[in-house]
């Protein structure tokens, strides 16, 4: 958000992500290791707690982003692992 082109819309620029985004994750997914890693993330409970803490961390980053790009107060949210 705070990066994005002069002028550019929110959702351009969340659009604009997330096909690159897509476009990274499916060069990803041809890779033969990929399903394999993926499963280990998803079976390993450390792993899936720390890919879930980043997923939180990174959408309260784009919440913030997002607030302050309108001028608005970003909502209040504390969740922990424990609370999830």
């Amino acid at each position: 958000m705070r990066e994005r082109t002069p002028g550019q819309s929110i959702p351009q620029a969340l659009r604009e992500h997330l096909l690159l985004k897509q476009t990274q994750f499916a060069v990803r997914a041809t890779d033969p290791r990929f399903a394999d890693f993926t499963r280990l993330v998803q079976e390993t409970p450390a792993l899936r707690d720390y890919a879930h803490r980043m997923w939180t961390r990174h959408e309260a980053a784009l919440t913030r982003a997002i607030a302050e790009a309108v001028g608005a107060s970003p909502p209040i949210l504390s969740v922990t692992a424990e609370e999830a």
